[in-house]
């Protein structure tokens, strides 16, 4: 049974824009963990300053969905280059 990474790597060519990929990707989630890092920050700093924490729950999830959707426009924007 072949797996789909077996049936779209073909040649070196794929081979080498699926590592050009790879890297590309990496940079972008580190980008989007550091960002989310950051907002949990953020919240912790404002719950120390006594904002509710269901506030700071709220700054942090919206952060995270920002990052994801940034990460998948990212990933879009890639596919079109390409």
């Amino acid at each position: 049974m072949s797996n789909h990474f077996d049936q779209t790597i073909k040649t070196q060519a794929d081979l080498d824009e699926y590592k050009d990929f790879q890297v590309w990707m990496n940079k972008v989630l580190d980008e989007s963990i550091s960002d989310i890092r950051y907002a949990v920050k953020e919240g912790e700093e404002g719950m120390q300053k006594g904002h509710k924490k269901i506030e700071m729950f709220k700054h942090i999830q919206k952060q995270i969905m920002r990052q994801t959707d940034f990460s998948l426009s990212s990933y879009n924007k890639y596919r079109e280059i390409k």
